[in-house]
């Protein structure tokens, strides 16, 4: 019995299992039926739960297909029912970074550094932003950029031509 034999065998017996669901989606990207996978988290992921993870994962697919609203819908879900989701938080943020929200990212971010200040991923991205929105001492002060390499004024012992 093949890995999607086995997803489709549990799901006859636990229809309403959403992370069987998430599981066939993942299982149809693994094996390179993007179509499939895209289907699954498109008919699925309005399946209810109260788990925040599931809609984080939901969340992670969505942006894995490029779907901009349903992504920000799922990890909105999902910070509803945790709002102190650190991980999620950093999810939401990075993606309001990557589609250009650097208002919102940054609003995001600071709740994660916040919670977690030794979170370099979210430092960095925090910093990045700072970058983006033209705040360089802000972001100066979280990860400052390496400075170029001095070149030494002391005379050099190769000889000259």
């Amino acid at each position: 019995m093949t890995g999607l034999e086995t997803i489709f065998a549990k799901i006859k017996i636990d229809a309403s299992n959403v992370l069987l669901y998430q599981e066939l989606a993942r299982a149809y990207l693994d094996a390179g039926e993007e179509e499939k996978a895209r289907e699954v988290v498109l008919r699925r992921r309005n399946m209810p739960s109260a788990d925040s993870a599931v809609h984080r994962v939901w969340g992670e697919l969505c942006e894995e297909f490029g779907l901009a609203r349903l992504t920000q819908e799922s990890y909105e879900r999902a910070l509803k029912l945790n709002p102190e989701d650190s991980e999620t938080l950093f999810h939401l943020a990075r993606f309001f970074y990557e589609v250009g929200q650097y208002e919102k990212s940054l609003h995001h971010l600071k709740r994660v550094v916040k919670r977690n200040p030794e979170n370099q991923a979210a430092r960095e991205l925090l910093a990045e932003t700072y970058r983006s929105l033209g705040q360089i001492g802000q972001a100066e002060a979280l990860a400052p950029e390496p400075a170029a390499p001095e070149i030494s004024k002391t005379t050099s012992s190769l000889p000259r031509y």
